[in-house]
């Protein structure tokens, strides 16, 4: 599950949450307003940590990199021309 960062509609917290992939709204931790998810940058990947092996080609690493680019911008089109959920 990614962690997704959302900004609240009613009081504007900003708060990171643990959530399924895809999930657009969440409850705010504040004041239990619905919260609308914010993408501000592609996600930085510690290859090392998620337990690869070293020996993981560059290119692999791009088009990864590249793949969740991709999506990020997608997303973001979407809550552009959709308005908030």
């Amino acid at each position: 599950m990614p962690l997704y960062e959302f900004t609240c509609n009613l009081c504007e917290h900003e708060h990171t949450q643990l959530v399924k992939m895809g999930t657009q709204a969440h409850d705010c931790p504040e004041c239990g307003g619905n919260s609308r998810k914010v993408i501000r940058t592609a996600p930085n990947i510690d290859w090392g940590a998620m337990g690869a092996q070293k020996n993981v080609s560059p290119e692999f690493i791009d088009r990864f990199e590249k793949v969740h680019k991709e999506e990020a911008a997608r997303e973001r089109k979407l809550e552009e021309s959709n308005g908030p959920p």
